[in-house]
C-alpha cells in the first residue's frame, strides 16, 4: 500500500529492454510502437526489490503540425492508467507531474488528449479537467477494413488519373514541398518523414500537376503485415484529387497484397472523413473529446 507524504513511486522510463514490467497496462497497439522515434513512455515502479511492483503507465507522443494560426510542436497523451488496486494512492499526479516536466524541458508548451465519449472514460475526462484540459466533442473518422472490402466497394472499380504516380517516382524536392505545405493544415498533427524509404512507396502516391504535388497518400505497414494510412490529404479541398489517389491506392494494394490484409484509416480532418463516409455510408464515426492545453515553462517547477 502506498501511503500518502512518502515517495510512493519511482518514475522510469518504458522501452523495449523493461517493458515486460509494463505490458499488463498498455494496450498491445501502443505496446507494438513503444519504440517509435515519437513516442515516449512514462512508468510508476513501487515498492522494494524483489517484490517491486508496476503502478501505473503514461505514454505520449510528441508530433508536428498546425493550430491554424502558426506551425506547433505537440504533445500528444495517448494513454493514462493506474493499476487498479493502487488508485487514489497520487500515482497518476505524479505522472502527470513527470510528463509535464519532461515535455516543458523540451519548449514544448502545447497538449492534446483524444478520449472516447463513453460513461468510463467520464473520470479521466474530469481528471485531466482539472488539469487544465478543456474538452470539446468532434468526430473522429477511423476505420479498419480489409484490402478486399476496399477493391470490392463499387467506387474502386474505375481507373486513376494519369496525374497519379507512386511515391518511388515523386521528385524528393516536390514531396518535400508537398509536406511542408500540408504540415500547416487544420489537423495534421502527425510527425511525417520527409523520407520515401519511411512508407511503402509502390502504394503511396502524389497527385502531380505542372511538377507540383497537389495531394499525397501516404501508406505504411506495421510489424503484424497491416497497414495504415498515415496521411490523406489534398493541399485544398478537391474531391477528384482525394478519389483518384484512393483509386490507386486500392488498386495498387489489391496487386501486392493478400486479401485479407488489414487497412487502418484515422482521419482527424473532416474533409477526408466526409470521403470514408461516402466510401462506406454504414460505417459511422465514433464521437470522441477532444482536449487542447497550452502550459507554460515555469508551470512545473
Amino acid at each position: 500500500m502506498l501511503r500518502k507524504g512518502e515517495e510512493a513511486v519511482i518514475i522510469t522510463s518504458i522501452v523495449k529492454e523493461n517493458e515486460k514490467i509494463f505490458e499488463r497496462l498498455i494496450p498491445e497497439h501502443l505496446i507494438c510502437d513503444i519504440d517509435q522515434e515519437h513516442r515516449f513512455a512514462l512508468g510508476a515502479i513501487g515498492g522494494e526489490q524483489p517484490d517491486c511492483y508496476s503502478a501505473g503507465v503514461l505514454i505520449f507522443d510528441i508530433v508536428s503540425g498546425s493550430n491554424g494560426e502558426e506551425d506547433i510542436i505537440v504533445a500528444e497523451l495517448k494513454w493514462l492508467y493506474v493499476a487498479e488496486k493502487h488508485r487514489r494512492e497520487g500515482v497518476a499526479d505524479v505522472l502527470m507531474n513527470e510528463f509535464f516536466s519532461v515535455v516543458l524541458q523540451t519548449g514544448t508548451e502545447h497538449f492534446m488528449c483524444d478520449l472516447p465519449f463513453s460513461d468510463e472514460y467520464d473520470l479521466l475526462c474530469a481528471y485531466l479537467e482539472a488539469w487544465g484540459f478543456k474538452f470539446n466533442m468532434q468526430n473522429l473518422f477511423e476505420l479498419s477494413v480489409t484490402v478486399e472490402e476496399l477493391a470490392n466497394n463499387p467506387m474502386f472499380k474505375q481507373a486513376p488519373n494519369s496525374k497519379v504516380i507512386p511515391l518511388c517516382e515523386v521528385s524528393g524536392i516536390a514531396f518535400r514541398q508537398f509536406l511542408k505545405e500540408a504540415s500547416v493544415l487544420p489537423n495534421v498533427l502527425t510527425e511525417l518523414s520527409a523520407n520515401k524509404a519511411s512508407y511503402d512507396c509502390e502504394t503511396s502516391c502524389c497527385y502531380i500537376e505542372n511538377g507540383k504535388a497537389l495531394g499525397g497518400l501516404l501508406v505504411t505497414q506495421g510489424k503484424a503485415g497491416e497497414l495504415e494510412l498515415v496521411l490523406m490529404r489534398t493541399l485544398k479541398q478537391q474531391p477528384s484529387i482525394m478519389s483518384n489517389m484512393l483509386l490507386y491506392g486500392v488498386k495498387t494494394a489489391k496487386k501486392k497484397y493478400s486479401p485479407e490484409t488489414l487497412v487502418n484509416v484515422s482521419c482527424r480532418a473532416e474533409f477526408s472523413g466526409d470521403v470514408i463516409e461516402r466510401l462506406f455510408p454504414d460505417k459511422q464515426p465514433p464521437i470522441i473529446r477532444r482536449g487542447y492545453f497550452r502550459a507554460y515553462s515555469n508551470m512545473v517547477s
